[in-house]
């Protein structure tokens, strides 16, 4: 059993021995990518046959000071049911790209009548926009698939 991302890292080396690496940009996200063996410096074990191993990076937890958080990332985190946790993941998986536009609107509704008099109700709903209005079609998907 492996995870979407060591998936889609082996099916792009069943066709294409120099594919490297795999992202996953979806409703989460992560990155994996082939390193050699003798590179890993806790690796103690025998090395491999094929010199190389996978690196599953589980990214989504990511957090560095660099990364720059906007008024609205900190408050979603600060309203999930993990805060201060998968921050990466929250700047740019599917998952929260919808409400961070939701809130960004909202606010631009009512500080700078974006929409007029009146903003849309909707636009107070959590989680209104979801990031299905931004799927990628099928055939980019297909292009994506080869790095």
């Amino acid at each position: 059993m492996v995870n979407d991302t060591i998936g889609t890292l082996a099916g792009g080396r069943f066709y294409n021995q120099d594919v490297i690496t795999a992202v996953i940009l979806g409703t989460g996200t992560n990155a994996a990518y082939v390193e050699r063996a003798n590179a890993i410096p806790n690796w103690h074990d025998p090395l491999p046959k094929s010199r190389d191993m996978v690196i599953n990076m589980e990214w989504g937890n990511f957090r560095s000071s660099h990364l720059p958080l906007t008024e609205y990332d900190v408050a979603l985190d600060a309203e999930r049911l993990n805060p201060g946790e998968q921050i990466f993941e929250k700047l740019i998986s599917g998952m929260y790209l919808g409400d961070i536009v939701r809130r960004s609107l909202l606010k631009k509704g009512e500080e700078a009548d974006f929409f007029g008099d009146i903003v849309p109700p909707k636009l107070r709903v959590p989680f209104i926009l979801s990031d299905s209005f931004a799927q990628v079609p099928n055939e980019t998907k297909k292009n994506l698939l080869i790095v």
